[in-house]
C-alpha cells in the first residue's frame, strides 16, 4: 500500500520547515504539499525540499482559497496517481515520526481498512491534547446530542472508539481510483467546519462511522488548544456553523445557536463585543 500526506501550506517558515523535515525523516512514499499563494520565503523553502528529495511534490496556486480547496486539489492529485493509497491530511504546523506511520500500517491491516476514516491522538510539543482537535463522538445535531456532546468532549481520552466527524489535523482515508473522496470535500468553507463536513459525508456515505486510534500520535506545533479569534476568523467560524447544522440534519439549528451564543458571551465576558457584531455584519 502506498501512504502519502496532503499538506496545505501557507506563510509560515519555521514550522513548515521542522514539518517537512520531519515527514522526510519517515518512510512515507509522497508528500504533496499545496501552497495557498505564499510570498517568496515560503515557496523558496517549499522549491529547496522538493529538489532535495524527490518525495515532495509542490502544487502552487495563484490564490488563497483556504485550506479546504487545498485539500482537494491536493487529494485529487493522489487519486489521479494511484490506484489504491492511505492518505494523511496535515496542516503546515503539524507532522507525525514514523512510530505514527508503522502503527498506521498495522492499524489500517487490522481493519482491513474498513473504516470511512481514521482520526489519531492530537497533543503540542508540551504534550498538552488540544480540543480544537478532538473528533466528536457524536455531532450535536439536537439539544440532547449538544449536551451529550459536551458530556463527552470533556471525558474523550484515553480509548479507542467510534466517531461521527473529525479535524484535519492527522485525518487518514483509503482512496482508490473509482472513488473520488476529494469530491466530498467542501471547497467553499475557508475555514471552520470543512473537516468536520467532509468527514460526515464520508460516514455518511459508507454508512459506519470513523474510529479514533489513541495510539497514533500527531504533533500539532501551537501553543494550546484554543484560538483568539478575531472579526474575519469569527465571521467564518459562525457562518460555518450553520452551514454544517443544515448539513447534518439539525432541522433547528441549535448547534449554530449553540455556537452563536457561546461566542457572543465569550466576547461579551471579555470586553470584546464589537469584534462579535463585526463578525456578524462581516460579508463574505
Amino acid at each position: 500500500m502506498i501512504y502519502t500526506v496532503v499538506m496545505v501550506s501557507y506563510n509560515r517558515t519555521s514550522k513548515l520547515k521542522e514539518s517537512i523535515v520531519q515527514l522526510l525523516a519517515t518512510n512515507i512514499n509522497e508528500i504533496i504539499i499545496v501552497d495557498n499563494h505564499s510570498g517568496k520565503e515560503t515557496r523558496a523553502i517549499l522549491e529547496e525540499a522538493s529538489l532535495q528529495d524527490e518525495r515532495v511534490k509542490i502544487i502552487n496556486l495563484d490564490e488563497n482559497r483556504g485550506a479546504s480547496f487545498g485539500f482537494s486539489i491536493g487529494l485529487n492529485y493522489v487519486e489521479e496517481k494511484y490506484e489504491q493509497s492511505v492518505t494523511t491530511f496535515l496542516d503546515d504546523d503539524a507532522y507525525f515520526d514514523q512510530v505514527f506511520l508503522d502503527n498506521l500500517k498495522i492499524e489500517c491491516k487490522h481493519y482491513e481498512y474498513r473504516f470511512p476514516f481514521i482520526t489519531p491522538k492530537v497533543i503540542n510539543k508540551k504534550g498538552m491534547r488540544l480540543t480544537m482537535n478532538r473528533p466528536m463522538t457524536c455531532i450535536p445535531r439536537s439539544l440532547f446530542k449538544v449536551v451529550k456532546y459536551l458530556k463527552n468532549r470533556r471525558q474523550f481520552g484515553e480509548k479507542n472508539e467510534l466517531v461521527e466527524a473529525a479535524s484535519f489535523i492527522g485525518l487518514t482515508i483509503v482512496n482508490t481510483a473509482d472513488d473520488k473522496k476529494s469530491l466530498l470535500i467542501p471547497i467553499d468553507y475557508f475555514i471552520y467546519y470543512d473537516d468536520l463536513t467532509f468527514t460526515h459525508r464520508l460516514a455518511k456515505k459508507n454508512g459506519e462511522l470513523g474510529i479514533y486510534l489513541n495510539d497514533l500520535v500527531v504533533m500539532h506545533d501551537i501553543e494550546g488548544g484554543v484560538r483568539k479569534y478575531d472579526a474575519f476568523r469569527l465571521s467564518y467560524l459562525l457562518s460555518n456553523s450553520i452551514k454544517f447544522s443544515k448539513e447534518v440534519g439539525d432541522t433547528l439549528y441549535i448547534y449554530s445557536m449553540f455556537i452563536h451564543c457561546y461566542h457572543f458571551l465569550n466576547c461579551l465576558k471579555n470586553l470584546k463585543l464589537t469584534v462579535f457584531v463585526r463578525a456578524l455584519l462581516r460579508k463574505r
